[in-house]
C-alpha cells in the first residue's frame, strides 16, 4: 500500500503545479518602435544634464556614504566609500 500512495501523492502535487503554470490568456503581440534619437544623442544629453563632459572628467574624487540599519540589530552600519581617479597626484589627497 506504501508504495502506491506515494508516488500518487508525488503525481498528484507534481500535476497540481504544472496546471498552475499553464496560462489560458492569449499572447499579445508587442511592436518594436524605432527610437528617434541615436545612442550618440542619448549619451551626450546624458553627459549634459550631469554638467558637461568637462566637469565630469575633472572629478578626481568620489566619497559615497551607506548607512545600513537592520531590523534586530541594536545599532546601525555606517561605510565610507573614497574613490580616487588613477591618474591624481596622490599627494593632493
Amino acid at each position: 500500500m506504501k508504495k502506491f500512495v506515494i508516488p500518487f501523492f508525488c503525481a498528484v502535487l507534481f500535476s497540481t503545479s504544472v496546471a498552475a503554470q499553464q496560462s489560458t490568456a492569449a499572447p499579445t503581440k508587442t511592436e518594436a518602435v524605432k527610437s528617434k534619437l541615436t545612442p550618440k544623442e542619448v549619451i551626450d544629453s546624458y553627459l549634459k544634464a550631469l554638467g558637461g563632459k568637462e566637469k565630469l572628467e575633472a572629478i578626481k574624487t568620489t566619497v559615497v556614504e551607506n548607512t545600513l540599519t537592520v531590523p534586530g540589530l541594536p545599532a546601525e552600519v555606517t561605510m565610507v566609500t573614497k574613490k580616487w581617479a588613477i591618474n591624481s597626484n596622490l599627494n593632493s589627497r
